[in-house]
């Protein structure tokens, strides 16, 4: 594994990312985390699951795409954003709002840091775009989305904020007709097996109340779900002193084509107007069909843990993610099969 060597640069992340607003790290995630990949500009890697995730590697100029320097929040590796998926933050502290302030000033964009444990800090993050903010009597609610995604290549500093130089990492091109029905093939079958999932899940949890006993590993969906997003209503300081956490299963919460059609609409428009230092930002040749097939993957990603979530994030094969979304969705609804006919036998689907 290659790790970045400046172990000041390291320490002054791990001091920094200790003191962001109530976010920490867990030691759990570190656990999973901790193997070798290959060049960030080579071939994806093809990780079996639950395999390592990239730690922050020192990558040449030469071997960079399309650069851009970023203000970046740190946060721990559980809050991982993918593509289309957004966050509310409430920004209280200085630092983040001078962040914030620079983001506007950047085309509404900002990075996504995040740091596994020790100051280890994932070479891979998301791209953010300030979707709305509203200010507060203290300091200012904001709801980013993640429009990309992008590879950290050298932290400039660390105060008053991180400030880095980071590539787009984008999927592999689409060049094709015949590889655009192929996805739309997989979309189609993603759709559907997400439906049935979140099905599935809504009358668990309606049995489960009526027996007066809730499923803990099936909670209802979030309030903060996609399908609550604040780009639909007027934005209420619903986070103070924090950010809004992560829940995989508000993934399920709404259908995954509204969730797809939504992040298209929005992640389209952010990309237009986005620029860094001036100019526009260089995104790859691709269609709004091709954006949309990616996001499509990847948010039917989103809806499972986070070591799904690296792999889906790491990937440059849109194909390839459609692949582990079907398996992902499958193994879910037989899980789910197997929960309701233990609820049908025994009137409880603890399995106790």
């Amino acid at each position: 594994m290659r790790v970045l060597t400046v172990s000041c640069t390291l320490l002054a992340l791990s001091c920094y990312a200790a003191g962001a607003c109530a976010m920490r790290t867990h030691a759990s995630a570190a656990a999973a985390f901790g193997g070798r990949v290959d060049s960030p500009y080579s071939a994806a890697p093809t990780w079996p699951r639950k395999a390592a995730a990239p730690v922050l590697s020192r990558v040449s100029m030469a071997e960079a795409p399309r650069t851009m320097s970023l203000g970046a929040f740190p946060f721990p590796i559980d809050e991982l954003l993918l593509p289309g998926e957004r966050k509310e933050m409430h920004l209280y502290e200085s630092r983040f709002i001078s962040l914030f302030e620079l983001a506007q000033q950047q085309g509404a964009l900002a990075a996504q840091m995040l740091f596994i444990d020790d100051g280890k800090t994932l070479a891979l993050g998301a791209l953010l775009a300030v979707e709305e903010w509203t200010r507060r009597d203290v300091g200012v609610n904001v709801v980013v989305r993640a429009i990309g995604r992008v590879r950290l290549i050298d932290v400039h500093g660390t105060d008053p904020y991180i400030s880095a130089l980071f590539a787009l990492h984008q999927d592999e091109p689409l060049t094709t007709d015949a590889q655009r029905r192929a996805l739309r093939t997989q979309q189609t079958e993603i759709f559907a097996l997400h439906d049935a999932c979140r099905l599935a899940r809504e009358r668990l949890i309606r049995a489960c109340d009526e027996e007066g006993e809730c499923l803990t590993d099936i909670p209802p969906p979030s309030a903060a779900a996609e399908g609550a997003s604040a780009a639909d209503a007027e934005l209420s300081p619903r986070v103070t002193w924090g950010h809004e956490l992560t829940s995989p299963d508000s993934g399920f919460a709404t259908p995954l084509k509204e969730q797809v059609a939504r992040a298209t609409e929005v992640v389209l428009g952010a990309r237009a107007r986005a620029t860094e230092g001036g100019r526009a930002v260089q995104w790859a040749d691709e269609t709004a069909e091709d954006v949309e097939l990616a996001l499509s993957a990847q948010l039917a990603c989103a809806c499972f843990p986070v070591n799904e979530r690296v792999r889906a994030l790491a990937l440059e094969d849109v194909s390839q993610r459609f692949d582990d979304a079907l398996e992902l969705l499958k193994e879910q609804r037989r899980m789910l099969a197997a929960k309701t006919s233990l609820l049908n036998a025994f009137g409880s689907a603890s399995g106790e």
